[in-house]
């Protein structure tokens, strides 16, 4: 592979990973809600806040790598 095609490749696959790590945080902090005894609401809503919170994270890294390459 070239370079620009390799460089895209692995900023792809660093995205499918922090939208994984995303969910998979998300789903978890949602459990846990529901666990601690809130409501579906409010656990769908931690959950969303919490993968909106990876996601930024993730992305300013992945931006930052993306500006060092």
């Amino acid at each position: 592979m070239s370079p620009p095609t390799l460089r895209l490749v692995l900023l792809l696959l660093a995205l499918a990973l922090i939208v994984l790590f995303g969910l998979i945080t998300g789903g978890l902090a949602g459990l846990l809600a529901q666990h601690a005894g809130a409501s579906h609401t409010t656990a769908l809503l931690r959950a969303g806040a919490t993968f909106t919170a990876t996601a930024t994270l993730g992305l300013a890294a992945l931006t930052l790598a993306a500006v060092a390459l």
